[in-house]
């Protein structure tokens, strides 16, 4: 493989992406995972999730309220 084909050298680490890929914000297209916030209950149960604007840091406010948001059963109200 020439310097010219070899892949770029990804900056996010392997395991990283591993887990991008498992909730679907991983970008093929530029080896880079999306910055996504996800609330996952005690079942593994996938409650809230936000995928930010690319370039934009989420921040902690959505993730809060979405907190605050579920009931005692994991259910967002």
């Amino acid at each position: 493989m020439s310097a010219r084909t070899k892949p770029a050298p990804s900056r996010t680490p392997h395991g990283t992406r591993a887990v991008a890929r498992t909730y679907g914000v991983y970008r093929v297209e530029d080896g880079e995972c999306e910055r996504a916030l996800f609330v996952i209950d005690a079942d593994g149960v996938i409650r809230w999730s936000y995928v930010s604007p690319v370039g934009i840091n989420p921040g902690a406010d959505g993730i809060l309220e979405a907190l605050e948001s579920i009931d005692g059963k994991g259910a967002v109200t």
